[in-house]
This record gives C-alpha cells, sequence and structure tokens, in this order.
C-alpha cells in the first residue's frame, strides 16, 4: 500500500513538475511574441509618420509648383495668355 502511495506521489510530482515547464515555455513563446509585435507596432507608427511628413510636404503649394516646373516643365500663363469665358 505504501508503495503504491508512493509511485503515485512520484507520478504526480513528475506531471506537476512537466506542467510547470510546459507553462514556462508558451510563457516565453507568449513574451517573445508579445515583442515581436510591439517592435512591428513601433516601425509602423515611425512608418506612419514619415509618410504623414511626406504627404505634408507635397501637398504644400510651393512643393506643387517646383514639381510642376522642375519634372514637367509647366510655367504660369501670362496675363495676355488667359482667356475668361462666361
Amino acid at each position: 500500500m505504501k508503495n503504491l502511495m508512493l509511485i503515485a506521489l512520484v507520478v504526480s510530482l513528475a506531471v506537476g513538475a512537466v506542467c510547470v515547464a510546459d507553462t514556462r515555455y508558451r510563457s516565453r513563446q507568449l513574451m517573445s511574441e508579445i515583442h515581436e509585435i510591439k517592435s512591428e507596432t513601433d516601425k509602423m507608427r515611425l512608418e506612419w509618420s514619415q509618410l504623414i511628413l511626406e504627404a505634408a510636404t507635397l501637398t504644400n503649394e510651393g512643393s506643387v509648383y517646383e514639381f510642376a516646373e522642375r519634372d514637367l516643365k509647366m510655367t504660369l500663363p501670362r496675363a495676355q495668355n488667359v482667356v475668361y469665358r462666361r
């Protein structure tokens, strides 16, 4: 009877130890995943900030005129070339 109780105790301790090890392993995996997600979030926030800054720069009226003149070879028409229609 004592041997049976001792075996049950040893088996219970072994199962408990395996459960603890498994829980620690899963916890480490989840912490690693959280760290990766936070890192990805930081990268996305930085990229978003850069895109907002770029959009603000590109929609600046001076930048639009500069792009039109430099890359598209466009110029503002002279007063005598403007035609008004009713």
